[in-house]
């Protein structure tokens, strides 16, 4: 299934969100594990969670005020304390017989799905 620039796709227990951009997110619901992948495109240009992605380790811990820490606790809460910007995520009512249902369910209620 492709929704703009991201291609979804399920095989067997592992789901796939592919973008056009550039960045691969797999999730092995078997071994509850998910890894993400990345083109050199987003090189230097991550913070947070993925780091800084350039091939620096001293500043992977670098706080969202651009602080170097060493303290994985004070890291992670810079960054979920700085959460900028409007929640654009919008509510709906699931409506079972649309195209969009039937194809979302297609792929990710049926385990042969493709």
């Amino acid at each position: 299934t492709q929704f703009f620039n991201t291609t979804i796709t399920r095989m067997g227990p592992k789901i796939v969100l592919t973008s056009a951009l550039g960045m691969k997110v797999e999730c092995d619901n078997m071994h509850g594990l998910c890894t993400v992948d990345m083109s050199g495109h987003y090189f230097a240009k991550t913070g947070g969670l993925f780091g800084t992605y350039n091939y620096e380790p001293l500043d992977d811990f670098t706080t969202s005020s651009n602080k170097n820490s060493t303290d994985v606790l004070e890291f992670a809460n810079s960054w979920s304390d700085k959460c900028v910007g409007t929640n654009t995520a919008s509510s709906f009512v699931q409506q079972e017989n649309t195209k969009e249902y039937t194809a979302c369910a297609a792929m990710f209620k049926d385990e042969s799905s493709p």
